[in-house]
């Protein structure tokens, strides 16, 4: 956010936001994974695991589902809404090379 915030929507910016997709996106499918192999872990009966560690593993289960959910939002938030939150003077405006005075000529 205070990349895209400072520079504008540059390369750089763009593409930490799709490393942050792919990110969240990788973190989606190894929570999926790790739901469904508790699950699988919980069913066995002679998996010799105590309540207290299936529990525990379920409270872990559910901060991280929390904290991925967390996460996922703030990067919603600041992707999607960042215009329309932000104040005209707080930000650069967008601009062509930086070259804001070029269209204006004559001040030089």
């Amino acid at each position: 956010e205070t990349l895209l915030r400072k520079r504008g929507n540059c390369y750089e910016s763009i593409q930490k936001g799709h490393l942050v997709r792919q990110q969240l996106e990788e973190l989606n499918t190894s929570l999926l994974k790790l739901q469904e192999l508790h699950k699988r872990a919980q069913g066995k009966r002679n998996s010799g695991v105590k309540k207290e560690e299936h529990q525990a593993r379920y409270k872990d289960i559910r901060i991280l589902k929390k904290h991925k959910d967390e996460v996922q939002e703030l990067f919603q938030q600041t992707s999607g809404g960042l215009s329309s939150s932000s104040a005209p003077s707080s930000a650069p405006a967008p601009s062509l090379f930086g070259l804001r005075d070029a269209a204006r000529g004559g001040e030089e």
